[in-house]
């Protein structure tokens, strides 16, 4: 269905007993900071809560304007708006939100079922490193969008890990294990590792979905700087001309700036706690790289397919680092599936696989060409939060007691009917004190 233009069919007879109910579908919207889209995905699921498998049925996206880009890319400390700016801009993307929503939901209704959920997110202002309790602040009225949609939202997914001591991210490993994770059945430990590709690199370690019925542990890997580097690099060396692979791959890499880059960042991440987000950091990482590029270029005869090759050696060599140094013993990765940016580059996933030899490298490609994997991973979340599923883990965000994630703004009264149901399905039943003992 690389067109969008085919249904998908479901093989009732490969798939789990728990998996053969009725459909449901939600939709998720997600922005990857940096970019200048948001991106938006509906999906259908079968089963509830951390039994569900996922299939992706079509993917949109929207351009911003400058101005939000620009604001988005702010942390709260930069956070200098009139109360009548801000609320304009929550207003505003709540609309560019539900426009990008309503077609989803509209083929959602073509096969006779409506999306439970809207669930959004990264649309919002990150907290600055030096909070003592970051929380993001978001640029998404979520009323507006659920009175626009008539569907109930669910978002600020970070808030509840906050409160229980987490970081607030990453929020997606859940999602990541349900949507990647190996359902092989074969016994042992066959763990994966999901990398995404975004402005910065990150990795979750997902074991097995085959005999797991309780939430996972989820441990999630911070890789160091990703496209936002390749692109920087791309703009200084080729003009902003596209990044070609055919091309890197016939120069040769120059190892003494790999491995001086390397030492660079590993000395940054020495100087930082190892509990800490560093979104903000890479960006730090990027403009020293980026100057000591452009020093070099003005003294040396570095061709711009070197270049691209270094930083692509640069940014494979990074990610092994880090996978080889935090991946822990008990939970030995055997794939590593590729998601996000350049997810289907053959020489990045040849570079991955030389320093991770023994580990297979694929794309994790969805279905449907046009879906963006965060998004259709924030509809996932989206889902275990109607079905009261816990969306976290202590080794993933350092949560003090894993909960549930997400905030619910109700859409029209039949709506948010169906979601109160659901809800109701999907609580445990109780037991008399004589059972439990």
């Amino acid at each position: 269905m690389q067109d969008g233009s085919v249904d998908v069919r479901w093989d009732f007879g490969g798939m789990p007993k728990f998996a053969q109910s009725t459909a449901r579908y939600a939709v998720g919207i997600s922005h990857v900071r940096g970019e200048n889209v948001i991106r938006a995905a509906l999906i259908r699921v079968l089963g509830r809560g951390h039994q569900m498998v996922c299939d992706p049925i079509r993917g949109a996206y929207a351009a911003l304007p400058d101005e939000a880009i620009g604001m988005l890319a702010r942390n709260t400390e930069e956070l200098k708006f009139s109360p009548s700016d801000f609320s304009f801009w929550q207003a505003d993307l709540a609309d560019r939100c539900a426009q990008l929503a309503n077609p989803l939901i509209g083929r959602a209704r073509h096969d006779f079922v409506e999306p439970l959920v809207v669930a959004v997110d990264g649309i919002a202002i990150a907290p600055t490193q030096s909070q003592d309790t970051p929380r993001s602040i978001s640029l998404c009225d979520s009323g507006c969008l659920a009175a626009s949609t008539g569907i109930t939202v669910v978002d600020d997914f970070s808030a509840a890990d906050v409160v229980h001591g987490g970081s607030g991210g990453p929020v997606m490993g859940m999602a990541d294990w349900i949507l990647f994770g190996d359902r092989s059945g074969i016994p042992g430990q066959r763990n994966r590792g999901v990398l995404r590709l975004g402005p910065s690199v990150r990795v979750s370690i997902v074991p097995s979905r085959g005999t797991r019925a309780d939430p996972p542990e989820i441990v999630c890997i911070d890789g160091g700087p990703g496209y936002e580097l390749l692109g920087r690099v791309r703009d200084t060396v080729l003009g902003g001309n596209a990044f070609d692979s055919k091309l890197a791959v016939q120069a040769n890499v120059v190892h003494s700036i790999v491995d001086e880059w390397c030492n660079r960042l590993s000395d940054f991440r020495r100087s930082r706690s190892t509990s800490e987000d560093h979104s903000e950091d890479h960006s730090q990482v990027v403009e020293t790289l980026v100057a000591d590029l452009e020093r070099r270029q003005d003294q040396s005869s570095i061709t711009p397919a070197q270049w691209m090759m270094t930083a692509t050696e640069f940014l494979a060599r990074l990610v092994a680092d880090a996978v080889h140094d935090c991946t822990p013993k008990s939970m030995p990765i055997f794939e590593l599936v590729l998601t996000g940016e350049m997810h289907l580059d053959g020489l990045l996933q040849n570079r991955l696989g030389r320093f991770l030899p023994g580990i297979t490298i694929r794309s994790g490609a969805m279905t449907e060409s046009t879906c963006s994997t965060d998004a259709v991973a924030i509809a996932v979340m989206g889902l275990l939060r109607i079905d009261n599923a816990i969306g976290n883990s202590t080794r993933q965000t350092g949560t003090a007691k894993p909960r549930s994630l997400g905030r619910l703004t109700p859409g029209r009264p039949s709506n948010w009917n169906r979601v109160l149901l659901e809800m109701a399905t999907a609580m445990r039943e109780s037991m008399t004190l004589k059972t439990a003992v």
